[in-house]
């Protein structure tokens, strides 16, 4: 479940806002009152040798483990 914070709160309490999502809570932050940035908890990379899956020009057919949750919020007509 996402929590929904303006732009303005999120401005306001960005170090709380981190310091949650790093805890594992999921924030929608609103622009206008419409969705418009996903702040979610990332997997940290384990190991030093980090292979590289396509670039921001080609991202080829890898895709960003959040992509799912980023369509979600588009596709979301509520927010």
């Amino acid at each position: 479940m996402s929590t929904t914070v303006s732009k303005s709160q999120a401005r306001r309490r960005l170090r709380r806002l981190l310091a949650l999502a790093g805890k594992g809570h999921i924030f929608v932050i609103t622009k206008n009152g419409k969705a418009a940035c996903l702040l979610v908890k990332t997997k940290a990379d384990e190991g030093g040798d980090r292979k590289r899956k396509g670039s921001s020009r080609n991202p080829g057919k890898h895709r960003n483990k959040n992509a799912d949750l980023v369509d979600d919020v588009r596709a979301s007509k509520h927010i």
